[in-house]
């Protein structure tokens, strides 16, 4: 800017208006430079943001589904358990059943 500006004193006031004007014009093309670099780094980050919390919503839908599954098995295990007790339970009072109907039976033969 220095050889600049000694051509522009040589020039007279012309000269140094257009050197005021040229300095402007590239300030001002430095700052749109400057304002289009902001804009496109906040695009960045936003559509970096966006993606983000969807790969969190995601997982977290994964993992909610993971919990609803694992609790409907739970519950489905604890209705078979349940099942199984009440089928040896039963297998039990049969087997007594048959246990005291063969004892009467033996004692009436035997009587």
């Amino acid at each position: 800017h220095l050889k600049q500006l000694c051509a522009a004193l040589k020039a007279g006031p012309r000269g140094c208006d257009a050197l005021l004007e040229s300095m402007q014009e590239e300030v001002l093309l430095q700052r749109r430079t400057r304002d289009l670099e902001i804009s496109a780094l906040r695009s960045f980050v936003d559509v970096f943001v966006c993606d983000v919390q969807e790969a969190i919503r995601d997982r977290i839908e994964q993992q909610e589904q993971i919990e609803r599954e694992y609790r409907e098995q739970s519950l489905a295990l604890m209705d078979m358990a349940e099942q199984l007790q009440k089928d040896r339970a039963m297998r039990q009072m049969y087997a007594r059943m048959l246990e005291s109907g063969c004892a009467s039976s033996s004692e009436g033969a035997a009587g």
